[in-house]
């Protein structure tokens, strides 16, 4: 990506959001997880962490207020075996939070 960016930048960014996946959010910070999630409501929030890692629920959960982990937290605790789709597609959503967020520099991804 180094070597494209110095080329066209714009297909290097293009690139990079393409390749980014749901679990990379566990490399940011907390303060970033905050500004990506605080846009979603409980329920996106608890479907697109129902098939993550504990470490990657916990660091986003413990970003957020209380109330609003709490209820994502019950949505994450329910049997969403069934609703595979609901959770790829609350994290696509929450990706997409992610780049708009990059492109405007409110975090690094």
């Amino acid at each position: 990506l180094k070597n494209i960016e110095s080329r066209n930048s714009i297909m290097a960014r293009e690139l990079s959001e393409q390749s980014l996946s749901f679990n990379d959010l566990i490399q940011l910070s907390g303060e970033s997880l905050r500004r990506i999630f605080i846009q979603s409501n409980p329920a996106i929030i608890g479907l697109a962490l129902y098939n993550c890692s504990s470490e990657l629920q916990r660091k986003v959960l413990s970003s957020l207020d209380r109330d609003v982990a709490e209820k994502a937290f019950e949505i994450m605790s329910k049997n969403l075996s069934t609703k595979k789709l609901e959770c790829k597609r609350a994290q696509e959503k929450v990706l997409q939070i992610a780049i708009q967020l990059n492109r405007k520099q409110n975090i690094n991804l």
